[in-house]
């Protein structure tokens, strides 16, 4: 992979509108870069990186990622300063200054074959040296040791996706805190099939916790890819369906929608079962099978049948 072409503008809460303009970059920072891009495409082998589509009332912001990977040098800076001023004026908060760095790739023949949008962070105490990045004493180059490291990248995105249902590979922290982000390509990303599994828990046990049994007893049998295939073939977990719509609607117009649905993660949910300071904690089907009764003497024995030798593990 090569870097066709690049550019970045510093950003802060409140600060001037980033302006970019074309950059060039060393040997170092290439590869600095490109492992960042490296890191994002393989978020889609992992299996874990939810998908993410562009808001479908807002087509200007796919044409920005379109410009940057198809456009001439001027569409190209246009479209980055456009999504780096989009994610400046969404900062709020905690949220720590840093670099947007907007690129085309290609796979080395000179056809651009997608493009990456990274803001890289840094701690506030670094963040005077990157001011001077703004009045263009400084290059990239000077303080790029300053900035996350590719493993440790919490926000970028790469378009196009490879998936079918989803347009850009986004890396971000799964929070509600980070959205700024998400609101700045202009892309909405689903939650986790692992973590919708677990809100999907949560909710339903919120407003039915008498039947937490039979969720799991479902969560066990599902093979549903869609949380709302997972509601609609269980549909008898709700006495009216008016309820489950609600549910439903619930999960899917949060800031992350909950769509996705992992039936491997259903069914490695653990359960906790406590009696006072005990604690007994593993496979929510294991665990369920714990039985206990109140001895005369007025103490509870549990029993567990489990098919492995017990041991302390501390």
């Amino acid at each position: 992979m090569r870097i066709v072409r690049t550019t970045y503008a510093y950003m802060e809460r409140g600060g001037a509108p980033p302006v970019c303009e074309l950059r060039t970059v060393d040997a170092d920072v290439q590869a600095y870069l490109h492992d960042h891009v490296t890191k994002l495409a393989k978020k889609v082998d992992s299996g874990r990186n939810s998908s993410s589509k562009f808001m479908p009332d807002d087509p200007a912001r796919r044409q920005r990622f379109e410009d940057l990977l198809q456009g001439d040098d001027d569409a190209f800076l246009a479209a980055a300063a456009a999504i780096a001023g989009a994610i400046q004026d969404g900062i709020r908060g905690n949220a720590l200054p840093g670099l947007c760095v907007a690129m085309t790739v290609d796979d080395g023949d000179g056809t651009p074959r997608r493009c990456a949008i990274l803001k890289l962070e840094v701690h506030d105490k670094n963040a005077g040296i990157l001011r001077e990045i703004a009045a263009g004493t400084r290059e990239l180059v000077a303080v790029h040791n300053l900035l996350v490291r590719p493993k440790d990248l919490q926000k970028g995105g790469l378009y196009p996706d490879p998936r079918a249902d989803s347009h850009v590979v986004v890396g971000d922290q799964l929070d509600v805190a980070s959205l700024y982000f998400l609101r700045g390509l202009g892309v909405i990303q689903h939650q986790t099939p692992q973590e919708s599994v677990v809100a999907l828990r949560k909710a339903y046990i919120a407003k039915h916790p008498a039947r937490i049994d039979e969720l799991y007893d479902r969560f066990d049998s599902t093979d549903a890819a869609t949380v709302r295939g997972f509601l609609e073939s269980n549909a008898d977990l709700f006495d009216e369906e008016d309820e489950r719509d609600e549910l439903l609607a619930d999960l899917e117009n949060r800031g992350r929608p909950v769509h996705d649905f992992s039936p491997q993660a259903a069914r490695s949910l653990t359960r906790t079962l406590a009696a006072g300071p005990i604690r007994i904690t593993g496979p929510a089907g294991q665990v369920r099978q714990a039985t206990w009764h109140q001895r005369a003497d007025g103490l509870w024995e549990i029993t567990l049948v489990t098919a492995e030798r017990p041991e302390f593990l501390d």
